[in-house]
């Protein structure tokens, strides 16, 4: 009966194979397309009752025709570029600096698409929340050979993909719906 009014309570958003390697000390259970934690985890989590906000941002980079998404290798996901907003930076100059380090190309927004909300636990019994802002973006010069600046767990591979491809091998939902908005909008550009 506890566990049954538990789980009813403690479905978590979908997380990123990120998310969930740094999760490996909490068992997980599968339910549905959510995880579980196991209960010890989760009242630890719930007693704290604090949420620390984190916020990124990242970008969806068109060039003709064809996205940039990047492999994450250790993770054996297909996701978009973004990271962390450092103290001091826009959202936009986060996207920018981000694309540049993970891909390489050097890119400029073309308009906002939205954000993104997700709630996670880590490995230090701490319960996260994190915003994602996403903008459409054109590479600078497509002729330029890509030099990224990776960091030393940043195992990447740049990959251009048709949209109908970026659809099929992206990991998540999230980045599947900012990619759907990324056409609508290219469409639109496109009647203009």
């Amino acid at each position: 009966m506890l566990t049954g009014l538990l789980l009813k309570y403690l479905v978590l958003a979908p997380l990123t194979g990120h998310e969930l390697s740094n999760r490996s000390n909490v068992r997980r259970m599968r339910h549905g397309t959510h995880f579980v934690e196991s209960v010890s985890m989760l009242a630890y989590n719930r007693s704290m009752n604090t949420v620390i906000e984190k916020r990124s941002a990242g970008g969806i980079v068109h060039s003709e025709g064809k996205f940039l998404v990047i492999k994450a290798i250790p993770y054996d996901e297909t996701i978009l570029p973004k990271g962390t907003i450092e103290e001091g930076e826009t959202p936009e100059q986060t996207a920018v600096r981000e694309v540049l380090e993970e891909t390489g190309y050097k890119t400029s927004i073309t308009v906002k698409l939205g954000e993104i909300s997700y709630e996670f636990d880590e490995d230090d019994g701490k319960r996260y929340r994190k915003t994602v802002y996403y903008y459409l973006m054109d590479l600078i010069d497509k002729d330029a050979e890509p030099t990224p600046d990776r960091q030393e767990d940043e195992d990447f591979e740049n990959i251009w993909l048709t949209v109908d491809e970026a659809m099929l091998q992206l990991t998540h939902d999230n980045s599947k719906n900012m990619l759907q908005k990324a056409l609508e909008i290219l469409e639109k550009l496109k009647e203009v």
